[in-house]
């Protein structure tokens, strides 16, 4: 079973980093909307 929890955690981080760059990703539209307007 530690390869299914192996797996699991990889997906969890993976999961993650996602969030991490859509957060990004979204704070820089903001600030390119700031920026323009």
């Amino acid at each position: 079973m530690p390869r299914l929890e192996a797996a699991y955690r990889e997906r969890k981080s993976n999961a993650e980093e996602m969030v991490k760059q859509e957060k990004s990703h979204a704070q820089n539209l903001n600030y390119a909307y700031s920026w323009r307007t």
